[in-house]
């Protein structure tokens, strides 16, 4: 996967059984991969493909090839040896690169190069099925086998640039270098030197390489000018330079649960109204729980008494690897499974168990865990400290920048720290109050020069709305969306001046409110529509949008703000409200 490639496609023609392989980086690629294999096979030999056969994995392709006349004829699911005339060159090629890469003793990153070089041999040999070899009927000629060389031998290329005259003449390199190919017509291969590397360097690394440390803790001792404190609060942490990763070869996916904010209001909402116990826990250092699916070495840090120049291969994910996050939460969640808790079909970042007594909402490394049952809650917990080293707070008042604040049977979940912060950074805490958020009526900003010249990062501020609009405020969600439309050439009416500190109680169940105007956007003549639903009095969803269509009346405008309203509620009954408490 050094350079990005993850599947390979055989195709094979019936005729000659030459079989070809194309190297793929997603499986969506395919129908692209198999139109150009046929406009070259139908350009060689001048005729038209009749007839293509596969499994039912490719029915995907007979869109894709409808134009081109093609019949599509499928193989039944699971049943390989009805296409056998694929399937068993399939499995003699992959059982040639394994052969391949264990007689050579280089990396699995060089599947593809080792891939190729089974294909060439596979058709180069004779076969069954033809009365000369695949590769002769397909080019017409006898294949010279001459040019064949050892996979992984040591070879010397002659270097063609201006050279000094004491600059050594030739580069050594391995027969397929990892990660960087070289062209050269001036090559000389040894083919009887063992190697497993691709030069002296990286001979020196694996044989320095030694294993990392098993914590964080014992890393950071062996470093003299790195210092412990007694309160087990480390004033440097080990990290790795995930900058220099490269997709593909260093990791494969990247990943980590969040949940959705409408989801944990609703779940912080009804723990209130249920009366259920909220306790938030951080597991400390959480990436070092996980393991690496990958090989990944890392340069010593300053201080540790080796050799110069040693290496560490990695046991355990560190910080800042761009897959440390799905390491951990696959390593997090499969011990959540373990123990009784599966995830919702419409949110993976929410577990509950079976009971739907206890659950558990993901938000990257921070979790929250909602009970009825102490005892069902406090049985968890001591399961997850005899795993992990785990930090819990009871009743928390912050939870991923939300306060959360129980008041006279009601809670509130606000963000007025950030607000100050924002008022503050923006330099608009003295300015006087307003009791709504934006002023409605006609937005005379046509022919305005915008802000140009004025000191104020007018984007910034509008970024810092938006997430708080979306978090806690939905009061400002309608004057946000009105300042969004003016972020490429802002004025004077920046919509950033006006926050409404309100706050919204209902003890209903569920309580929802639409509203929308009629082509209040004089130049496109759409109106705006928006919605908000409580549960327990507590806002839980929200949303704001200029329509995409136009409306051609005021009923009818209020009506589809209504129906989108009506769509979130239902959506929500039917979901998380039934996948949680069944």
């Amino acid at each position: 996967m050094w350079d990005g490639f993850r599947y390979f496609v055989m195709f094979l023609d019936n005729y000659t059984h030459f079989p070809v392989i194309c190297l793929i980086k997603n499986k969506s690629d395919v129908c692209n991969t198999a139109r150009n294999y046929i406009i070259e096979a139908e350009s060689k030999w001048n005729s038209r493909v009749h007839k293509l056969r596969g499994d039912m994995g490719g029915k995907y392709v007979a869109n894709k090839l409808a134009d081109l006349g093609i019949k599509i004829n499928y193989a039944p699911a699971e049943t390989p040896q009805l296409n056998g005339q694929v399937e068993r060159p399939n499995r003699s090629l992959m059982e040639k690169t394994r052969a391949i890469l264990f007689d050579s003793g280089l990396e699995k990153e060089l599947w593809e190069e080792a891939l190729r070089t089974a294909m060439y041999l596979l058709n180069r040999r004779p076969s069954a099925t033809v009365d000369t070899t695949p590769a002769e009927l397909w080019h017409g000629k006898r294949p010279d086998l001459s040019n064949l060389k050892l996979f992984g031998s040591l070879a010397y290329a002659k270097q063609l640039k201006k050279l000094g005259k004491l600059d050594k003449r030739c580069d050594q390199l391995i027969m397929v270098e990892k990660r960087e190919i070289k062209l050269s017509r001036d090559v000389t291969f040894v083919e009887s030197t063992e190697v497993s590397t691709t030069n002296n360097s990286s001979q020196e690394i694996i044989a320095n390489t030694i294993s990392l440390v098993d914590s964080e803790e014992t890393s950071l001792r062996l470093a003299d000018n790195m210092e412990i404190k007694d309160k087990n609060r480390y004033k440097a942490r080990l990290v790795a330079c995930g900058c220099e990763q490269k997709a593909g070869f260093y990791y494969s996916e990247r990943f980590s649960y969040v949940v959705s904010l409408n989801t944990l209001r609703f779940l912080i909402a009804y723990g209130k109204k249920e009366n259920m116990s909220l306790k938030q826990f951080v597991i400390k250092t959480a990436f070092l729980y996980s393991n690496l699916e990958q090989d990944v070495f890392m340069l010593v840090p300053e201080g540790f008494k080796d050799e110069k120049g040693s290496v560490v291969k990695l046991k355990k994910c560190l910080y800042c690897l761009k897959q440390a996050p799905r390491d951990r939460n696959k390593r997090f969640v499969d011990f959540l499974k373990a123990h009784g808790l599966n995830q919702l079909i419409t949110d993976k970042s929410v577990l509950v168990n079976d009971e739907s007594n206890l659950i558990l909402a993901i938000w990257v490394d921070d979790d929250l865990v909602i009970s009825n049952e102490n005892n069902k809650i406090n049985e968890f917990m001591m399961k997850l400290q005899t795993e992990f080293e785990v930090k819990i707070t009871h009743n928390p008042e912050i939870f991923v920048g939300l306060e959360i604040e129980n008041a006279m049977g009601f809670i509130n979940i606000h963000q007025e720290t950030y607000v100050d912060q924002q008022l503050k950074t923006y330099n608009m805490d003295c300015t006087k109050h307003a009791t709504i958020p934006a002023v409605s009526g006609t937005d005379n900003s046509e022919g305005c020069n915008g802000m140009e010249g004025v000191n104020f990062p007018y984007r910034e501020a509008v970024d810092s709305l938006l997430y708080l609009s979306n978090t806690s405020r939905q009061d400002i969600t309608y004057a946000v969306n009105m300042a969004l439309r003016k972020v490429e050439n802002p004025n004077v009416h920046d919509g950033t001046k006006n926050l409404g500190l309100s706050t919204y109680l209902n003890t209903s169940l569920i309580d929802a409110y639409s509203d929308a105007d009629y082509a209040g956007d004089e130049t496109s003549h759409r109106g705006t529509s928006g919605y908000v639903f409580k549960y327990m009095g507590s806002p839980v969803a929200w949303f704001t949008r200029k329509k995409p269509i136009i409306s051609f009346s005021t009923e009818e405008s209020e009506f589809i703000a209504a129906s989108e309203c009506v769509e979130e509620v239902m959506h929500y009954i039917r979901n998380s409200h039934t996948n949680l408490f069944h």
